[in-house]
This record gives structure tokens, sequence and C-alpha cells, in this order.
């Protein structure tokens, strides 16, 4: 059962919207920026897998609440730009393409490390019985743009368990992998309990190249005992937000911060008034027909394997 246009009680809600959860799922860890330096795509494929293993430590929570975020509304923006140590930037877009269904466009750049990324996704939500399925169907592609690779990377499902019984709690499940067509190697991430991990590198002809286990909020190892992620001491790049006085109004933080500011406040009744203000006024819009127009991605005719369209950036570039 697809429960994905069901309105939420307030103790579920969490004050953020999910373009910028979005933005979470894909962001580069400090030293992401020393792609294109280290010598082989192995180093390469693991660096990418360690940035991926943090990015799952965003949803995972032993209790579901404040665990949705707000449904972004059509032609709603976030952007950001993340700081790196080396002293360059990673200027992140995203922007909500469609409403119903949901499908969220994203793109980031560094310009100085010479890595992009672009991201679009049509997450769906599916009741199980005694736990819900929220599954990110799309895939990121990243590329490092000096040595023409590009990575395909899936994002694992997350499940809301113990709706009805037992213990609650929010985590992946299932699997997901990292993939170079040029290269020809694979990074495959099987969740086997919880936020334990288990994970091994494979070439073309599906031979062996590396493994590696752990939890990660705790630590990950390469089959050969070396730390590949430590999650006390990784390094996360500065994320900088323009203040709410300079967004425009249709930017995230904008639309929902009367929202967001109440439900923080515990203001419940105030939050779901707000929420359902922006929700009528885009309800009026469509109605008139006067939706704004999409700034930073355009529609192709295309459509992935998994029923994706297909959304080419037309954004900034610097």
């Amino acid at each position: 059962m697809d429960i994905t246009a069901i309105t939420c009680p307030t103790f579920l809600i969490r004050p953020i919207s999910m373009l910028e959860i979005c933005s979470e799922a894909v962001k580069p860890l400090d030293d992401m920026t020393e792609l294109a330096k280290l010598a082989t795509p192995l180093e390469r494929i693991l660096r990418i897998t360690k940035s991926f293993l943090h990015c799952c430590t965003l949803a995972p929570k032993p209790h579901f609440n404040h665990c949705k975020p707000f449904n972004p509304i059509y032609a709603e923006r976030f952007q950001c730009v993340w700081e790196h140590e080396d002293g360059s930037q990673t200027k992140f877009f995203g922007e909500q393409v469609s409403h119903h269904p949901p499908i969220s466009a994203c793109y980031w750049f560094n310009e100085k490390a010479g890595l992009k990324s672009h991201f679009v996704t049509k997450p769906g939500t599916y009741f199980r019985g005694n736990y819900a399925e929220v599954d990110m169907v799309g895939k990121d592609h990243l590329t490092i743009i000096e040595l023409d690779e590009e990575y395909t990377i899936t994002i694992p499902p997350t499940y809301v368990c113990g709706i009805v019984w037992g213990t609650s709690r929010v985590e992946h499940g299932q699997s997901f992998e990292i993939a170079c067509l040029k290269t020809g190697l694979r990074s495959k991430i099987d969740f086997s309990s919880g936020t334990y991990i288990t994970g091994r590198v494979t070439n073309q002809a599906d031979e062996e190249m590396e493994t590696y286990s752990g939890d990660v909020f705790k630590t990950v190892t390469l089959g050969s005992g070396d730390v590949l992620y430590d999650f006390k001491t990784v390094k996360i790049a500065k994320k900088i937000v323009k203040p709410l006085t300079e967004q425009d109004p249709l930017e995230s933080r904008r639309v929902w911060h009367r929202a967001a500011y109440a439900l923080i406040k515990k203001q419940d009744e105030i939050s779901q008034k707000a929420k359902h203000d922006v929700e009528e006024i885009q309800r009026a819009l469509k109605k008139q027909g006067e939706m704004p127009p999409l700034q930073w991605f355009n529609k192709t005719d295309k459509e992935t394997e998994q029923g994706v369209p297909v959304y080419d950036y037309i954004g900034p570039k610097e």
C-alpha cells in the first residue's frame, strides 16, 4: 500500500524539508575533494564508499518520532555550500520538479576538485504491516571530471519498524551499490542487522578486490584490518545556508519556517496549521493554472530503467 499522500501525525514530522534531506543523502565528506589525486581505482571507490557510509547515519534512530520530513511543494528549491579544508567549495542545488508523484532533482559540483553529482529521486512510502518502507527510487551519478569516471550510486531503502508491536526504530535495510563502468569496479554494501554492514569490492570479472565490515555509527574496517571509516573522527565539510531573510519565498527553509519553528517549540496545532496553509496555497495556484516555473532543472522526454524521469540541470555552474 502506497502511503506517500497520507497526512502524518505531528509527532512523526521532522522540521526539515525532504529537499534538504536529499542534500544530506549525497553530501561529500571533506576528503572527497582528493578523489582525482588518488592513485588507483580501488582507492577511489573505497573513498566514495566511505563517504556514503556516513550518509547512512542520517536516518537510523531508536524510535520513529520526527522521522518524516516535510513534503516539498512544486518548484521549491534548496541550496547550500559545503566548505572543505582544502579551501574548495561544493555547491548544492535541489528543486522539487513534481509534487504528485513527488520527484526531487539535485545537483552539486566542486569546481576546484573536479567533481559533480546529479541525482533525481522518486521516493515512495509503502505500508508493510508492522513497518513502513521508504524507497528512494533513482540513482546518484557522481563524476570525477579529470578522469572521466562516472560512479552510479543507489540509495538504500529506509524502514520504520515497530509501528504496531515490538521495538520502534528507523533503520536502513537490504543493500546498495557504487559502480563505475569505466574501471569495472563495484562496491556492494549489505545491511545485515540495524546499523551493521558488510561489503565487498569486485572487478569486472567478479573477482574480490577488497572486503569491509563494521557499524556505521562506530568503525568499518577493511579485510586487511585497516580502518576505512571511523564515525567519531570523520571530517565533515562545513555547511552554509543563506539566512532566512535572504531566501526567496520558494526556498525550503523560507517555505517551512513557520511550521518548523512551531514544531521545535512543541506547538503542534500551530505547526499543523502552518503546514496546511503552505499546502493550501499550492493547491490554489494549481487550480488557477499559475504554478511557478522550474529554475534549475529541465524535464527531458527520457526515463530511467526504474521509471524515473530524466531532468537536465540548467542552474548555476559557478
